[in-house]
C-alpha cells in the first residue's frame, strides 16, 4: 500500500517554501487512481520572468511552463489546441480529475491550461465565483468555466477554411459540484469537504480515503472570519476521527498578524472620520470584506461605490452568506466614462453609448443616477464620476490600482482625503514596484498621508492606511489546530504547505508531531 504525493507547487523546499500556487499530485498505487489537488498559478515564480510590457502568448505558456518548470509536466491534462500548436497529439487522461479547494487564483489560475473534459471537482460558489470573473473580462484571458478553442479549422461557407469563432468555439468544462460533508468519490479515492472560514466564499477543506489512512488537506484556512464555526468544526472532525497525515498550509507564520473581519468595518468607519474624498482597494471577489464596507459606510453615513463586476456578482450570490444586496441604498455602481467618454453626454445617441461598454455593464447604463432615485426606493443606482468630484464626504469609493490614475484625474481629490489598502501589502518584487506607482500617485493628489501604524497591530508600521485581515492562521492558531488534531492522533505526520518558511513547522509550530514530512518541489513524497 504506498500513496505518491508529489508537489509541483505550494511547496519549494525545507528553508524556503512558495506561497500560492498550489499544485500537488495524489497517485495511489493500491486504489489505481490518481487526482491533482488545485492547479494555482505561481505568483513569486511568474513575476521573476514576465512582467510589463512583455507577456507570453496564452498558447506559448506550455512550452514555457515546461521550460520554467511553471505547471506540471503531465502529458495529457492540457488543451487540445495549445498542444496543437506545438505539435502534440493529446494524450489519454493520466489522473481522474483536480479538486479545487476554493477559487483564488493561485489555486485556480491554472484552469485555463487544462483540457475541458478532464473533470474538475468545486463548490457552486467557487463554480459561480469563476464564472463571473471568467465573463467580466476578455473572453480568452480567464478560461475557468469554459474553454475557448483558439486553433481548430473548420470549413467556411464558400469552400474554404477558418477558424472555429464565438460561440461554436466555446467547450464547456466537465465540473462536478461537491457538496458540505457530503462524501463523493474521485476514481477510488473517497473524498469529504467540510466547508472552512476563509477570505472567499466556497472554500473547502478535505479527509480523503487512501489505501494507507485516512488524509486530512486543510486547504486554506483561517477562524477569524465572518464563519469561524465551520474551522473549528473541521477540526473537532480531524480531533475524533482517524487520520494519519494531516497536510496543513502555513502561509502567513512569517510575520505577526491579529483582528477579526468583524472589526474591519469598525475600523475604516473610525479612520473615515473627519475626511472628504475616501477611496479604498480591496480584493474584488471577497465579498466578506465588501460586505465590511458597506457597514462601514452605513455607519459613516456613506455609500460604498462598486464596480459593475462586483454588482454582478452581489447580484449572483443574491445575500448567500449574509452579503449585502445590490439594491442597498448604501451601494452604488460605478461605470466609468471609457475610451470615447461617451457616457452622461445626451448629444450621443444611446446605441453609440452603448458599444462603448461590455454586454455585461450596459445593465447599468439606464438606472438611475444618485441623488435622483431617492432614499427611500431601494433601486440599483449609478454613480457617476462628477458626483463623487461634487459631493466628496458622500462616498467611499472602491479604486483599484489600475483604475487610480483616472479615476483621481477625474474627482480632483480635496484636502483631507484619504486612500486605505484594504488587502495585503506587497509580497514579492513586483508588486513592492506597484506599491511605490501607488504612492507617487497618492503624493501628486494629496492623498499620501506617509507610513501609518498597521490598524490591527500598531507595532507593525505599513507604507499606507492598512485595514485588512487574513485569510489564513497566524503562528499561535496554527499551533493550536496542530495540537488539537495531535491530541486526538499521537501518531499522525505532519505535511506543510504553501507556506514560505516550511521549517517554522518542524522547528516551533508542530514540536508535538512525531514525524513531519517537508515536501521538496518535484520531489516524490511515499506514503505507506
Amino acid at each position: 500500500m504506498v500513496l505518491e504525493v508529489t508537489f509541483f507547487g505550494g511547496a519549494g523546499d525545507y528553508e524556503h517554501g512558495e506561497l500560492g500556487g498550489v499544485q500537488v499530485l495524489f497517485n495511489d498505487l493500491e486504489l489505481r487512481s490518481s487526482f491533482m489537488l488545485d492547479i494555482g498559478k505561481r505568483p513569486d515564480h511568474f513575476g521573476q520572468y514576465f512582467g510589463f510590457p512583455y507577456r507570453p502568448k496564452s498558447y506559448d505558456y506550455l512550452s514555457l511552463s515546461d521550460f520554467l518548470g511553471m505547471y506540471p509536466k503531465l502529458s495529457g491534462i492540457y488543451r487540445y489546441d495549445y498542444e496543437l500548436h506545438r505539435g502534440n497529439k493529446t494524450s489519454h487522461l493520466p489522473i481522474e480529475g483536480i479538486l479545487l479547494s476554493h477559487p483564488h487564483f493561485d489555486h485556480a489560475g491554472g484552469l485555463t491550461l487544462v483540457r475541458h473534459d478532464l473533470p474538475v471537482f468545486m463548490s457552486r460558489e467557487s463554480k459561480l465565483t469563476l464564472y463571473l470573473w471568467q465573463n467580466s473580462g476578455a473572453r480568452t484571458l480567464n478560461q475557468f468555466v469554459d474553454v475557448y478553442d483558439q486553433f481548430t479549422i473548420v470549413p467556411n461557407s464558400v469552400g474554404g477554411e477558418k477558424f472555429l469563432l464565438g460561440d461554436e468555439a466555446s467547450l464547456s468544462r466537465d465540473i462536478r459540484i461537491y457538496e458540505d460533508q457530503k462524501q463523493f468519490n474521485i476514481g477510488n479515492f473517497k473524498i469529504t469537504p467540510y466547508r472552512v472560514d476563509h477570505s472567499i466564499a466556497g472554500s473547502y477543506a478535505f479527509v480523503i480515503e487512501t489505501s494507507v489512512g485516512n488524509l486530512a488537506i486543510s486547504g486554506d484556512i483561517r477562524q477569524r472570519g465572518r464563519f469561524p464555526e465551520f474551522t473549528h468544526y473541521y477540526l473537532e472532525m480531524l480531533h475524533k476521527g482517524n487520520i494519519k497525515y494531516f497536510m496543513l498550509e502555513g502561509s502567513l507564520l512569517h510575520f505577526e498578524h491579529s483582528g477579526n473581519e468583524k472589526k474591519v468595518g469598525a475600523a475604516v468607519s473610525e479612520l473615515l472620520k473627519g475626511r472628504t474624498m475616501a477611496a479604498i482597494a480591496y480584493p474584488p471577489r471577497e465579498y466578506e470584506r465588501l460586505t465590511s464596507l458597506v457597514e462601514a459606510s452605513k455607519e459613516s453615513g456613506r455609500m460604498l461605490v462598486i464596480s459593475a463586476a462586483q454588482a454582478i456578482g452581489l447580484r449572483s450570490f443574491d445575500g448567500l452568506n449574509g452579503y449585502p444586496k445590490i439594491d442597498s441604498k448604501h451601494i452604488g455602481v460605478l461605470l466609468p466614462r471609457k475610451r470615447k467618454g461617451l457616457i452622461d453626454r445626451p448629444e450621443f445617441s444611446e446605441d453609440l453609448i452603448e458599444r462603448d461598454y461590455f454586454a455585461w455593464e450596459r445593465q447599468f447604463l439606464d438606472r438611475e443616477t444618485w441623488g435622483k432615485s431617492g432614499e427611500a426606493k431601494r433601486k440599483v443606482q449609478r454613480v457617476r464620476l462628477q458626483d463623487i468630484r461634487d459631493n466628496q464626504d458622500k462616498f467611499l469609493v472602491y479604486m483599484p490600482f489600475n483604475s487610480m490614475l483616472d479615476m483621481l484625474g477625474e474627482i480632483n481629490p480635496r484636502k483631507g482625503s484619504i486612500y486605505i489598502r484594504s488587502h495585503p501589502g506587497p509580497w514579492t518584487t513586483e508588486m513592492e514596484i506597484s506599491e511605490t506607482r501607488q504612492i507617487n500617485f497618492l503624493k501628486e493628489h494629496g492623498m499620501y498621508d506617509g507610513p501609518q501604524p498597521d490598524f490591527f497591530d500598531e507595532e507593525t508600521k505599513r507604507k499606507m492606511h492598512q485595514v485588512h485581515v487574513t485569510g489564513h492562521f497566524n503562528r499561535n492558531e496554527c499551533r493550536a489546530a496542530i495540537n488539537k488534531v495531535i491530541e486526538g492522533n499521537p501518531d499522525v505526520t505532519l505535511i506543510p504547505y504553501h507556506c514560505m518558511y516550511p521549517k517554522d513547522f518542524p522547528e516551533d509550530v508542530a514540536k508535538r508531531a512525531k514525524k513531519v514530512i517537508v515536501p521538496m518541489r518535484g520531489e516524490k513524497i511515499i506514503l505507506t
